[in-house]
């Protein structure tokens, strides 16, 4: 997965580039950043646009953008990723208030309370499976130590991965404090 500012979109033909960005209205006229995620498993990617601390979610449809319902109480979109979690690949987003949302056909089904603060998320399959990873802080689960840290989702429960999962993540720059 690949998410990068996007303040315009445009795209090449092999000979030109075009407008790519038509019928985006962000909700916030001033200065509302812009991030362009290319999301999903190898082979079946999709391009999102999305306002990074805003709510509003664009996915790219046979050369349109499509809006994409949020949460009516999202307020400030942190992250995208598009993880499955053993029921296909499915499109999740960490927000303020909300915490961490899947959506499942045109509802957003909570994974992570909104108590909780996440500030990145992303999928990632090795050995031991498929996970989606969320940094952020998270004071009342086990293994909290008051920094920001690194928490690993099953697709049923929540847990805190080894102590070299939390340096990568750093390096990456998911933001967990290093353990």
């Amino acid at each position: 997965d690949l998410s990068i500012p996007a303040n315009y979109v445009a795209k090449w033909n092999g000979v030109s580039w075009t407008d790519a960005g038509g019928g985006i209205v962000p909700t916030n006229v001033v200065n509302t950043p812009l991030r362009l995620s290319f999301l999903g498993p190898p082979g079946s990617q999709q391009l999102y646009l999305w306002e990074e601390s805003g709510y509003q979610v664009w996915r790219r449809v046979a050369g349109a953008w499509e809006a994409v319902a949020v949460p009516p109480e999202l307020y400030t979109l942190r992250s995208l990723a598009v993880h499955d979690d053993g029921g296909g690949s499915t499109l999740y987003l960490a927000a303020g208030g909300i915490g961490i949302r899947k959506l499942v056909g045109t509802n957003w089904v909570s994974v992570l309370a909104d108590d909780y603060d996440p500030k990145s998320i992303a999928s990632f399959a090795d050995a031991q499976g498929s996970f989606l990873y969320a940094a952020g802080l998270f004071a009342d689960l086990p293994g909290y130590d008051g920094t920001s840290q690194l928490r690993r989702w099953n697709g049923t429960s929540w847990s805190a991965p080894l102590g070299s999962a939390q340096r990568i993540a750093r390096v990456v720059g998911l933001g967990a404090s290093p353990v």
